[in-house]
């Protein structure tokens, strides 16, 4: 981890709690969470094709939401203050950072947020929870944590529609990893 930077450094911390925190909730709750499934899904889908299924869907996910995220920070002044504030916050991110912090967020979130918390309370209170986990350094971007709220919703939809953790998994790998590219490129004006 060398050539880590501070703030990938950090998420290592936080994403690994996190991920200890999704264990231990479905530990305590003595085996009627399976962390990986959701309990009552819409869709009753073999787990191969499921699986599979959920990456694709996940990944053309990620996709639209990542295209319409750059699309707002160049056409909106909320957007692109939130644009520029991430740049402040993240520094010079690496490739390496970039893929670690991607990958760390969508296990460890989704693990807490869709495989742990949703089948105990709800996807409304899951959703808020990870809206909540979402608010910004300055308040004047408090949209953010708004639209942490509606991903919450739609990640979880993901969840239960698909039965399984893959896709919201993937979904928000891609969200972040083309967002964080595109922070760590792109000024706006």
């Amino acid at each position: 981890m060398s050539g880590t930077s501070n703030p990938a450094r950090g998420a290592v911390l936080l994403y690994g709690l996190l991920t200890v925190g999704a264990v231990t909730w479905v530990l305590a709750d003595r085996g009627t969470i399976d962390l990986w499934r959701h309990p009552a899904p819409l869709l009753h889908i073999p787990f191969a094709l499921g699986f599979v299924g959920g990456l694709l869907a996940g990944v053309v996910f990620g996709l639209i939401v990542s295209r319409l995220s750059r699309w707002a920070v160049r056409r909106t002044r909320w957007a692109a203050g939130l644009h520029t504030e991430f740049q402040a916050l993240l520094g010079r991110l690496s490739d390496s950072d970039i893929l670690l912090l991607a990958v760390l967020s969508a296990v460890a979130e989704e693990c807490f947020f869709r495989g742990a918390l949703q089948p105990t309370v709800g996807l409304v209170a899951a959703s808020l929870v990870f809206g909540g986990m979402h608010v910004p350094v300055n308040k004047r971007f408090i949209v953010w944590t708004l639209e942490a709220v509606v991903m919450g919703f739609a990640l979880g939809g993901l969840f239960w529609v698909g039965g399984q953790l893959a896709a919201p998994m993937a979904a928000h790998f891609t969200i972040n990893y083309e967002n964080l590219h595109f922070v760590r490129r792109y000024k706006p004006a």
